[in-house]
């Protein structure tokens, strides 16, 4: 074998073995860039999802703030009409109260509730007080129960008081204390009265 043939051999042996090299490299770089890729796009998917899934509780979290504000507008809404509804209602009872204060079922009342409260005394001493709204009323209802009545100096809207000092006992059939007492435990809780029955 001559040199030119030595320097051809030479040249190819180290061609193939280049072209082996590079072949070899270029398959080892596409997996790696492969592999880069591959783990570019899971990374990416991981942060979509975070991403996601943050996006749904920050949505989840508007809505139920929405909703919670939707809720309490409604019920202080509910609150404001039944706070005029009751006014209402409260309003109607006191004009019938007024009406019926005029009668002479009204008179009957106030005998009885007077009769009641002397029962209650027995043979003690007790004053009875009337409204200064029934001060007309004063001599009839004496003469029918045979009790002095007191005039009181402040309202109580009808029916009486009485006053027996020696037990420091209060009698109240007032309907101011009735009406104080009626719109205190008012409530427009229908089923929680029904319960109740």
């Amino acid at each position: 074998m001559n040199g030119n043939e030595k320097l051809n051999l030479f040249q190819d042996l180290v061609f193939k073995e280049t072209e082996e090299s590079v072949a070899n490299q270029l398959n080892e770089f596409e997996v790696s860039l492969k592999k880069i890729y591959q783990d570019h796009q899971n990374e990416k998917k991981q942060k979509d999802n975070i991403i996601l899934a943050t996006e749904t509780e920050n949505v989840r979290k508007e809505r139920n703030k929405q909703h919670a504000q939707l809720q309490l507008k409604m019920q202080r809404n509910l609150h404001k009409e039944q706070q005029k509804l009751q006014a209402e209602i409260f309003d109607q009872v006191d004009q019938k109260l007024a009406d019926f204060m005029q009668t002479d079922d009204y008179i009957t009342l106030l005998e009885r509730q007077i009769n009641q409260a002397l029962k209650i005394a027995k043979d003690e001493e007790i004053l009875l007080y009337i409204d200064p709204v029934d001060a007309d009323k004063v001599n009839q209802l004496e003469q029918r129960t045979g009790h002095k009545l007191i005039v009181s100096d402040r309202p109580f809207i009808g029916g009486i008081r009485g006053v027996i000092q020696s037990r420091n006992l209060l009698i109240d059939y007032s309907f101011l204390k009735r009406l104080e007492a009626e719109r205190e435990n008012f409530s427009f809780d229908l089923v929680e009265e029904e319960a109740n029955m």
